[in-house]
């Protein structure tokens, strides 16, 4: 069985914590990635694509707490890093544009939940609870 992977096909058992503590660890660690110097760019797109994944299919006590830190992700719209004299910041600055919209709108959460859970069952054939 292959298994399927990414924030469409995202298990959320897998994004759920047991109690606020595993949380409060997992959160911490996803803020202080935000807080690295430009030079670790891939760390922090991993930490937005995190962060996205969470909104989407996890664990829904985490959504007030990313919407309270909107100003840190936002500011990721303007990333910019140049290496070798090539621009790394792109994929931060449209993650960060698109996590801030998301962020805009409960409504907009609750159907980019809801259109993942569908084809999650589509894909799977198992119904999903708790999205």
């Amino acid at each position: 069985m292959k298994l399927l992977t990414g924030p469409l096909t995202c298990n959320p058992d897998l994004i759920r914590f047991n109690n606020s503590q595993d949380r409060e660890i997992v959160m911490s660690h996803i803020w202080s990635r935000l807080e690295l110097e430009k030079e670790e760019w891939r760390k922090i797109y991993k930490a937005l694509y995190l962060i996205d994944m969470v909104i989407k299919c996890g664990d829904t006590t985490c959504i007030d707490e990313i919407k309270g830190k909107s100003y840190d992700i936002r500011k990721f719209e303007t990333f910019s890093y140049k290496t070798v004299g090539v621009e790394k910041g792109n994929g931060i600055r449209e993650k960060a544009k698109a996590i801030g919209d998301l962020l805009s709108s409960s409504d907009l959460i609750r159907e980019e939940r809801l259109k993942i859970k569908k084809i999650r069952q589509k894909l799977t054939g198992q119904p999903l609870h708790g999205i």
